[in-house]
Protein backbone atom coordinates (compact mmCIF):
# COMPACT_ATOMS: atom_id res chain seq x y z
CA UNK A 1 0.00 0.00 0.00
CA UNK A 2 2.53 2.32 0.62
CA UNK A 3 4.07 1.65 -2.54
CA UNK A 4 1.51 2.65 -4.22
CA UNK A 5 1.50 6.03 -1.95
CA UNK A 6 4.76 6.71 -3.25
CA UNK A 7 4.38 5.98 -6.70
CA UNK A 8 1.37 8.58 -6.51
CA UNK A 9 4.09 11.26 -5.34
CA UNK A 10 6.39 10.62 -7.61
CA UNK A 11 3.62 11.10 -10.66
CA UNK A 12 2.64 14.50 -8.93
CA UNK A 13 6.05 15.58 -9.59
CA UNK A 14 5.81 15.11 -12.98
CA UNK A 15 2.06 17.03 -13.15
CA UNK A 16 3.82 19.88 -11.56
CA UNK A 17 6.78 19.68 -14.58
CA UNK A 18 3.88 20.60 -16.62
CA UNK A 19 3.94 20.02 -20.90
CA UNK A 20 5.69 23.13 -22.45
CA UNK A 21 6.04 22.51 -25.78
CA UNK A 22 5.69 25.58 -28.13
CA UNK A 23 5.46 25.14 -31.55
CA UNK A 24 8.44 26.98 -33.57
CA UNK A 25 5.70 28.51 -35.80
CA UNK A 26 4.77 30.27 -31.99
CA UNK A 27 7.70 31.79 -32.18
CA UNK A 28 6.54 35.68 -33.27
CA UNK A 29 6.53 38.99 -32.34
CA UNK A 30 5.10 40.19 -28.99
CA UNK A 31 1.39 40.79 -29.35
CA UNK A 32 1.04 39.68 -33.09
CA UNK A 33 -0.82 36.82 -34.12
CA UNK A 34 -0.01 33.99 -36.96
CA UNK A 35 -3.10 32.48 -38.93
CA UNK A 36 -2.08 30.27 -41.78
CA UNK A 37 1.44 31.83 -41.91
CA UNK A 38 -0.11 35.01 -42.17
CA UNK A 39 0.72 37.70 -39.60
CA UNK A 40 -1.37 39.90 -38.52
CA UNK A 41 -1.99 42.43 -35.72
CA UNK A 42 -5.05 42.07 -33.75
CA UNK A 43 -7.39 39.52 -32.61
CA UNK A 44 -10.08 40.80 -34.22
CA UNK A 45 -8.41 40.85 -37.79
CA UNK A 46 -7.59 36.62 -36.95
CA UNK A 47 -10.77 35.68 -36.39
CA UNK A 48 -11.72 36.91 -40.76
CA UNK A 49 -8.98 34.10 -41.42
CA UNK A 50 -10.07 31.29 -39.57
CA UNK A 51 -11.27 28.57 -41.61
CA UNK A 52 -11.00 24.45 -41.46
CA UNK A 53 -8.60 23.30 -40.06
CA UNK A 54 -6.65 26.29 -39.20
CA UNK A 55 -3.56 27.16 -37.36
CA UNK A 56 -3.18 30.26 -35.15
CA UNK A 57 -0.01 31.23 -32.63
CA UNK A 58 -0.48 33.94 -30.87
CA UNK A 59 2.45 35.80 -29.37
CA UNK A 60 3.60 36.91 -25.73
CA UNK A 61 1.69 39.57 -24.38
CA UNK A 62 -1.93 40.35 -22.65
CA UNK A 63 -5.13 40.44 -24.73
CA UNK A 64 -7.84 41.73 -23.83
CA UNK A 65 -10.29 40.30 -26.67
CA UNK A 66 -11.94 37.46 -26.98
CA UNK A 67 -12.15 34.48 -30.09
CA UNK A 68 -15.05 32.81 -31.62
CA UNK A 69 -13.80 29.88 -33.29
CA UNK A 70 -16.91 28.80 -35.83
CA UNK A 71 -14.80 26.09 -37.94
CA UNK A 72 -13.68 22.85 -37.58
CA UNK A 73 -10.41 21.06 -36.98
CA UNK A 74 -8.90 24.25 -35.58
CA UNK A 75 -5.42 24.26 -33.54
CA UNK A 76 -4.65 27.51 -31.54
CA UNK A 77 -1.74 27.62 -29.31
CA UNK A 78 0.08 30.38 -27.63
CA UNK A 79 3.19 31.27 -27.02
CA UNK A 80 5.81 30.94 -23.51
CA UNK A 81 3.47 34.10 -21.96
CA UNK A 82 0.27 34.72 -23.65
CA UNK A 83 -2.27 35.98 -21.54
CA UNK A 84 -6.07 36.74 -21.96
CA UNK A 85 -7.32 38.83 -19.21
CA UNK A 86 -11.29 40.11 -18.93
CA UNK A 87 -11.45 39.30 -22.31
CA UNK A 88 -15.58 38.11 -23.02
CA UNK A 89 -17.54 37.51 -25.56
CA UNK A 90 -20.93 36.95 -26.54
CA UNK A 91 -21.54 36.97 -23.14
CA UNK A 92 -20.13 33.64 -22.48
CA UNK A 93 -16.21 33.94 -22.21
CA UNK A 94 -12.90 34.44 -23.23
CA UNK A 95 -13.32 31.79 -26.41
CA UNK A 96 -16.61 30.66 -27.61
CA UNK A 97 -15.78 27.25 -28.78
CA UNK A 98 -18.28 26.24 -32.01
CA UNK A 99 -16.31 24.63 -34.18
CA UNK A 100 -15.15 20.61 -33.99
CA UNK A 101 -12.13 18.73 -33.06
CA UNK A 102 -10.69 22.11 -31.44
CA UNK A 103 -7.10 22.09 -29.81
CA UNK A 104 -6.23 25.05 -27.75
CA UNK A 105 -2.52 25.09 -25.91
CA UNK A 106 0.06 27.23 -24.21
CA UNK A 107 -2.71 29.71 -23.08
CA UNK A 108 -3.47 31.53 -19.45
CA UNK A 109 -6.91 32.84 -19.18
CA UNK A 110 -7.76 35.27 -15.89
CA UNK A 111 -10.80 37.61 -14.68
CA UNK A 112 -13.85 37.04 -16.92
CA UNK A 113 -16.74 37.76 -16.08
CA UNK A 114 -20.33 38.40 -17.80
CA UNK A 115 -23.81 39.32 -16.89
CA UNK A 116 -24.96 35.74 -16.14
CA UNK A 117 -22.45 34.79 -13.92
CA UNK A 118 -21.29 31.93 -16.37
CA UNK A 119 -18.02 33.99 -17.59
CA UNK A 120 -15.85 31.25 -18.41
CA UNK A 121 -12.42 31.07 -20.41
CA UNK A 122 -13.93 28.49 -22.75
CA UNK A 123 -17.39 27.93 -23.15
CA UNK A 124 -17.10 24.41 -25.24
CA UNK A 125 -20.54 23.99 -27.82
CA UNK A 126 -18.88 22.14 -30.25
CA UNK A 127 -17.90 18.85 -30.20
CA UNK A 128 -14.37 17.12 -29.13
CA UNK A 129 -11.85 19.78 -27.46
CA UNK A 130 -8.52 19.54 -26.17
CA UNK A 131 -6.81 21.35 -23.52
CA UNK A 132 -3.13 21.25 -23.10
CA UNK A 133 -1.10 23.69 -20.85
CA UNK A 134 -3.37 26.22 -19.75
CA UNK A 135 -3.87 27.99 -17.11
CA UNK A 136 -7.32 29.50 -16.68
CA UNK A 137 -7.58 31.36 -12.97
CA UNK A 138 -9.64 34.08 -10.95
CA UNK A 139 -12.73 33.74 -12.93
CA UNK A 140 -16.03 32.67 -12.59
CA UNK A 141 -15.70 29.55 -13.99
CA UNK A 142 -12.90 28.07 -15.80
CA UNK A 143 -14.61 25.95 -18.55
CA UNK A 144 -17.73 25.46 -19.33
CA UNK A 145 -19.06 22.83 -22.02
CA UNK A 146 -23.04 21.85 -23.31
CA UNK A 147 -24.53 19.14 -23.95
CA UNK A 148 -23.68 16.50 -26.86
CA UNK A 149 -20.30 17.85 -26.99
CA UNK A 150 -18.50 14.79 -27.12
CA UNK A 151 -15.58 14.52 -25.57
CA UNK A 152 -13.15 17.36 -23.57
CA UNK A 153 -9.97 16.22 -23.11
CA UNK A 154 -7.81 18.49 -20.33
CA UNK A 155 -3.85 17.22 -19.82
CA UNK A 156 -1.15 18.89 -18.29
CA UNK A 157 -3.12 22.18 -17.14
CA UNK A 158 -3.89 23.87 -14.11
CA UNK A 159 -7.34 25.93 -12.72
CA UNK A 160 -7.58 27.49 -9.89
CA UNK A 161 -9.80 30.32 -7.56
CA UNK A 162 -12.93 29.88 -10.02
CA UNK A 163 -15.97 29.48 -9.18
CA UNK A 164 -19.24 31.45 -8.24
CA UNK A 165 -22.16 31.51 -6.03
CA UNK A 166 -22.11 27.67 -5.79
CA UNK A 167 -23.22 27.04 -9.69
CA UNK A 168 -19.86 27.98 -11.61
CA UNK A 169 -16.85 25.81 -10.88
CA UNK A 170 -13.78 25.20 -12.13
CA UNK A 171 -14.61 22.75 -14.39
CA UNK A 172 -18.36 22.19 -15.57
CA UNK A 173 -18.65 19.65 -18.09
CA UNK A 174 -21.81 17.83 -20.14
CA UNK A 175 -19.99 16.30 -22.43
CA UNK A 176 -20.23 12.61 -23.42
CA UNK A 177 -16.74 12.16 -22.00
CA UNK A 178 -14.73 13.89 -19.32
CA UNK A 179 -11.11 13.17 -19.48
CA UNK A 180 -8.31 15.09 -17.21
CA UNK A 181 -5.01 13.89 -17.23
CA UNK A 182 -1.97 15.35 -15.13
CA UNK A 183 -3.72 18.27 -14.39
CA UNK A 184 -3.91 20.85 -10.81
CA UNK A 185 -7.69 21.49 -10.53
CA UNK A 186 -7.47 23.91 -6.25
CA UNK A 187 -8.52 26.35 -4.86
CA UNK A 188 -12.35 26.45 -6.42
CA UNK A 189 -14.14 29.95 -4.79
CA UNK A 190 -17.68 30.78 -3.40
CA UNK A 191 -18.59 27.20 -3.29
CA UNK A 192 -18.10 25.86 -6.05
CA UNK A 193 -16.95 22.30 -7.20
CA UNK A 194 -13.02 21.54 -8.46
CA UNK A 195 -14.72 19.16 -10.97
CA UNK A 196 -18.65 19.14 -11.69
CA UNK A 197 -19.46 16.53 -14.20
CA UNK A 198 -22.21 15.18 -15.99
CA UNK A 199 -20.58 13.76 -18.32
CA UNK A 200 -21.58 9.79 -18.80
CA UNK A 201 -17.48 8.54 -18.54
CA UNK A 202 -15.46 10.82 -16.18
CA UNK A 203 -11.75 9.75 -16.15
CA UNK A 204 -9.39 11.15 -13.65
CA UNK A 205 -5.48 10.15 -14.03
CA UNK A 206 -2.81 11.67 -12.22
CA UNK A 207 -3.81 14.83 -11.13
CA UNK A 208 -4.41 16.81 -8.03
CA UNK A 209 -7.84 18.40 -6.92
CA UNK A 210 -9.20 19.91 -4.19
CA UNK A 211 -8.92 23.03 -1.84
CA UNK A 212 -6.19 23.98 1.20
CA UNK A 213 -7.56 26.85 2.62
CA UNK A 214 -10.84 28.20 0.27
CA UNK A 215 -14.30 27.86 0.43
CA UNK A 216 -14.75 25.35 -1.95
CA UNK A 217 -17.68 22.59 -1.89
CA UNK A 218 -17.06 18.85 -3.20
CA UNK A 219 -14.01 17.68 -4.92
CA UNK A 220 -15.56 16.37 -7.88
CA UNK A 221 -19.85 15.72 -8.34
CA UNK A 222 -20.75 13.27 -10.63
CA UNK A 223 -24.14 14.96 -10.64
CA UNK A 224 -25.80 12.41 -13.02
CA UNK A 225 -23.74 9.12 -12.30
CA UNK A 226 -22.33 7.33 -15.10
CA UNK A 227 -18.91 5.78 -15.24
CA UNK A 228 -16.27 7.49 -12.99
CA UNK A 229 -12.67 6.33 -12.62
CA UNK A 230 -9.97 7.92 -10.92
CA UNK A 231 -6.38 6.67 -10.44
CA UNK A 232 -2.94 7.65 -9.20
CA UNK A 233 -4.42 11.09 -8.06
CA UNK A 234 -5.12 13.34 -4.95
CA UNK A 235 -8.31 14.44 -4.14
CA UNK A 236 -8.89 16.37 -1.26
CA UNK A 237 -10.72 19.10 1.09
CA UNK A 238 -9.52 21.62 3.66
CA UNK A 239 -10.81 23.22 6.86
CA UNK A 240 -12.27 25.95 4.75
CA UNK A 241 -14.66 23.32 2.42
CA UNK A 242 -17.92 24.00 2.64
CA UNK A 243 -19.53 20.82 1.88
CA UNK A 244 -18.68 17.71 3.84
CA UNK A 245 -18.57 15.54 0.70
CA UNK A 246 -15.07 15.32 -0.90
CA UNK A 247 -16.95 13.10 -3.60
CA UNK A 248 -20.50 13.44 -5.12
CA UNK A 249 -21.77 11.04 -7.26
CA UNK A 250 -25.52 10.79 -8.57
CA UNK A 251 -27.04 13.14 -5.89
CA UNK A 252 -29.21 14.63 -8.29
CA UNK A 253 -29.93 12.01 -10.32
CA UNK A 254 -28.73 8.51 -11.68
CA UNK A 255 -29.16 9.20 -15.84
CA UNK A 256 -30.73 6.85 -18.06
CA UNK A 257 -29.23 4.88 -20.50
CA UNK A 258 -25.86 4.89 -19.08
CA UNK A 259 -23.66 2.52 -16.96
CA UNK A 260 -23.26 3.59 -13.62
CA UNK A 261 -19.57 2.61 -11.42
CA UNK A 262 -17.56 4.18 -9.83
CA UNK A 263 -13.36 2.94 -9.51
CA UNK A 264 -11.22 4.79 -7.49
CA UNK A 265 -7.54 2.83 -7.20
CA UNK A 266 -3.88 4.22 -6.51
CA UNK A 267 -4.92 7.64 -4.83
CA UNK A 268 -4.36 10.06 -1.69
CA UNK A 269 -7.96 10.94 -0.51
CA UNK A 270 -7.52 13.72 2.39
CA UNK A 271 -10.27 14.69 4.00
CA UNK A 272 -9.14 17.94 6.84
CA UNK A 273 -12.19 19.45 7.47
CA UNK A 274 -12.97 20.86 11.11
CA UNK A 275 -16.32 18.95 11.17
CA UNK A 276 -17.99 15.91 9.87
CA UNK A 277 -16.15 14.43 6.25
CA UNK A 278 -17.85 12.43 4.01
CA UNK A 279 -15.45 10.40 1.29
CA UNK A 280 -17.91 8.75 -1.30
CA UNK A 281 -21.39 10.46 -1.10
CA UNK A 282 -23.86 8.21 -3.09
CA UNK A 283 -27.57 8.19 -3.77
CA UNK A 284 -29.90 6.97 -0.98
CA UNK A 285 -32.06 5.14 -3.08
CA UNK A 286 -30.10 2.71 -5.24
CA UNK A 287 -31.86 0.70 -8.06
CA UNK A 288 -29.41 1.26 -10.93
CA UNK A 289 -27.37 -1.97 -10.23
CA UNK A 290 -24.26 0.99 -8.82
CA UNK A 291 -20.91 -0.60 -9.14
CA UNK A 292 -18.15 1.01 -6.41
CA UNK A 293 -14.90 -0.13 -6.03
CA UNK A 294 -12.34 1.60 -3.52
CA UNK A 295 -8.95 -0.15 -3.19
CA UNK A 296 -5.31 0.34 -2.71
CA UNK A 297 -5.62 3.91 -1.67
CA UNK A 298 -4.77 6.04 0.69
CA UNK A 299 -7.18 7.98 3.31
CA UNK A 300 -5.97 10.64 5.22
CA UNK A 301 -8.83 12.24 7.52
CA UNK A 302 -10.75 12.38 11.43
CA UNK A 303 -15.02 12.14 11.83
CA UNK A 304 -15.07 10.50 8.31
CA UNK A 305 -18.10 9.51 8.97
CA UNK A 306 -18.27 6.81 5.98
CA UNK A 307 -14.79 5.02 6.37
CA UNK A 308 -15.64 1.84 7.66
CA UNK A 309 -17.13 0.78 4.25
CA UNK A 310 -13.56 1.40 2.83
CA UNK A 311 -11.26 0.66 5.92
CA UNK A 312 -10.67 -3.10 4.64
CA UNK A 313 -9.05 -2.05 1.19
CA UNK A 314 -7.08 0.48 1.49
CA UNK A 315 -4.63 2.40 4.18
CA UNK A 316 -5.77 4.62 6.64
CA UNK A 317 -3.99 6.94 8.52
CA UNK A 318 -6.34 9.86 10.68
CA UNK A 319 -3.78 12.88 10.20
CA UNK A 320 -1.10 13.31 8.05
CA UNK A 321 1.60 12.96 10.59
CA UNK A 322 0.85 9.65 10.95
CA UNK A 323 1.99 8.95 7.34
CA UNK A 324 4.97 11.21 8.14
CA UNK A 325 3.52 14.38 6.55
CA UNK A 326 4.17 17.56 9.33
CA UNK A 327 2.56 20.07 7.36
CA UNK A 328 -1.41 20.90 6.16
CA UNK A 329 -0.54 22.35 2.65
CA UNK A 330 -2.12 21.21 -0.92
CA UNK A 331 -0.21 17.97 -1.04
CA UNK A 332 3.06 17.88 -3.44
CA UNK A 333 2.72 21.54 -4.15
Amino acid sequence: MMKSFFLTCFLLISVMSGYKVYAEEALIPDGKILVNGQLVHSIADAQKLIVDGASIYIGNGTYADGLHIKHNNVILSGSTSTHFKSAAILGKGTFVVSGNNVTIENIECSGVTVSSNNGACIRQEGKNLTLTNVNFHDSQQGILSGKDTGQLLIQYSKFERLGLAGRAHAIYSANDELIIRHSIIINSVDQGHEVKSRAALTIIENSVIGSHDTNDSRAIDISNGGELKITNSVIFQGSKTVNRQLIGYGLETLGRKRTHSVKITKSLLILERNAANEMLALPKANSRNLSIQVYNNTIIGENIIDIELYRSNNLFKSTRAKLGFQEQTIPNL
